[in-house]
């Protein structure tokens, strides 16, 4: 048995061990319970459930997607007061679910999860948090999602900075009442910037936006959905389906437009940014201001925004654009990089998040104490963003290369919460010491795929984003639509699994399903766990 599940103190044990109490913790949750699977518990690290929409609270916060597609088909959400949910809205419908389903009783609150190690001779997960706790799994998913860790801009001596300073993931309790009539900077202009800094500007005595790279801002159509339309969303047979069916549709036909590498892309492209020129000039008004909020960059190279108020807000009087970028802060002020001293009470970073070292406070351990973070290093990766060689019976929510620009991620992590299920149900069918991992050639064909298909899309064009590494890798995103992904994710493909058995007091196994190509000499046949098991001295039995 592994050393870490020696140590002291009592070790709570469940089959499934789920990460997070976001969407993909809790919708994985639901889908378990559906399928007969009862016996899993959540870890949270905070105090409440909610993830990203728990810890956003920055006013102004909101979705980008509607409401009626930011919602899991198998639970909708027919009291949605408007198009783009509010952030207290989309936390209670996450609320509402663990009360409907009871799944309370199921959530460890404070379990932020520090380390998980592999036991190969049991076939578990022995996981340890930061507060001591100790759990015991035979299968870990990972939901905690890519929006989790604030990044926090580099800014030199911006900690000596003696005024307020905060992250918009991170807002402090009654934070923009303590900024009226102050003097603030908000640092980014990206998803969060463009919905907080309106309403910063409505109390602050100056507000300065710190611009580094300008983004492509579409307008939002937002309004309040009447009681007769709620009532028909609850009551009517079909509405809601054919409702978000059709807010599925419109977003999904932005990807050809957009997004891939057909011939009439272009076409729409330039259309596209036609409008969007246009509409900045409409709304900005003044032609300086407008030619600094217009990117160089193609329309979707990097995440396109939506807002009505944004713009309307630069043209406050006591709103200020500075389109050079923040490098050094003052116990005073804000140095920007053509030596601009703004003197400034509070600073705002709209920043985003860690998303290329998603588990970076996480020190998960596979087969042969192979280290997940080492073996990423700067490229996340995994099998159809979900499984990895050499972890059994791991898995994961909105991994790596399955974001997307153009639709709802919720339409990714239901097919992602289906093909889990499936895997799952799979193992435990063939016995209480079954594990699946993927093969190691699946999970370099699926890679080299999207390498490959990515350098022909609008990602690649140019631009800077967080979609992408040092390296110009595009991690993040798949290169598909929803629809080929979904249809994709159909089935659990058991073909592309190493199939083991630990062994306990006994012998284990390894099973290999029969796979066209697999097993001549090619590393699409070969197991990574069971490489891995050799090299370090466990030869499985096979």
């Amino acid at each position: 048995m592994a050393p870490e599940a020696q140590a002291a103190g009592p070790v709570e044990e469940a089959e499934v061990l789920i990460a997070g109490t976001g969407f993909s913790g809790i919708g994985t949750a639901i889908q378990l319970q559906r399928a007969g699977i009862r016996d899993f518990l959540l870890l949270e690290r905070a105090a409440a459930v909610g993830g990203v929409w728990r810890d956003n609270t920055y006013p102004g916060a909101a979705c980008d997607i509607p409401s009626h597609l930011y919602c899991f088909s198998f639970e909708p959400n027919p009291d949605a007061s408007r198009t783009y949910g509010r952030q207290p809205e989309i936390k209670s419908y996450l609320e509402s679910l663990i009360d409907k389903h009871g799944l309370r009783d199921r959530i460890r609150f404070g379990a932020a999860v520090a380390r998980s190690v592999w036991d190969d001779s049991e076939g578990r997960w022995n996981v340890q948090c930061a507060d001591g706790r100790r759990f015991r799994g035979r299968f870990q998913i990972i939901g905690a999602g890519p929006l989790r860790d604030p990044r926090w801009p580099q800014v030199k001596g911006l900690r000596d900075f003696k005024g307020s300073l905060s992250h918009s993931s991170r807002w402090p309790e009654g934070g923009l009442e303590a900024l009226a009539g102050k003097r603030v900077a908000v640092i980014g202009t990206g998803a969060s910037a463009v919905q907080i800094v309106p309403e910063i500007s409505k109390v602050a005595a100056q507000l300065h936006v710190v611009q580094r790279t300008p983004a492509w801002v579409s307008p939002r159509i937002d309004t309040e959905y009447s009681a007769w339309a709620k009532w028909a969303f609850r009551h009517v047979p079909f509405v809601l389906q054919a409702h978000r069916f059709l807010i599925w549709l419109a977003h999904e036909i932005r990807y050809p437009m957009l997004f891939s590498d057909g011939k009439w892309r272009p076409v729409f492209a330039r259309s596209i940014e036609r409008q969007l020129r246009e509409w900045i000039k409409m709304e900005v008004g003044d032609e300086g201001l407008a030619a600094a909020l217009t990117p160089s960059y193609a329309p979707g190279c990097k995440r396109i925004l939506s807002s009505s108020d944004f713009y309307p807000a630069l043209r406050l009087p006591n709103v200020s654009l500075h389109t050079q970028a923040a490098t050094e802060a003052t116990p005073s002020s804000l140095v920007l990089a053509d030596g601009t001293n703004l003197e400034v009470d509070a600073i705002i970073c709209a920043t985003g998040f860690v998303v290329d070292a998603p588990l970076a406070a996480v020190t998960i351990v596979g087969q042969g104490g192979v280290v997940l973070s080492e073996v990423w290093g700067a490229r996340p990766r995994a099998y159809l963003g979900v499984t990895m060689p050499g972890f059994p019976n791991t898995f994961f929510v909105m991994g790596p290369n399955t974001g997307l620009g153009h639709n709802s991620m919720i339409v990714m992590a239901e097919a992602q919460i289906g093909y889990i299920v499936q895997a799952i149900s799979k193992a435990r069918a063939r016995g209480p010491r079954a594990w699946v991992a993927p093969r190691e050639g699946k999970l370099d064909g699926f890679v080299a795929e999207c390498d490959s298909r990515h350098r022909g899309l609008v990602w690649a064009s140019g631009c800077s984003s967080w979609y992408l590494n040092e390296a110009g890798e595009n991690f993040s995103l798949y290169p598909g639509s929803t629809a080929e992904y979904i249809w994709r994710m159909r089935r659990f493909d058991s073909e592309a699994y190493i199939h083991g058995e630990a062994p306990g007091t006994g012998g284990g196994k390894v099973e290999e399903e029969a796979e066209a190509g697999a097993g001549e000499g090619t590393d699409a046949g070969r197991a990574a766990p069971q490489l891995v098991q050799r090299r370090r001295g466990v030869s499985p039995l096979l």
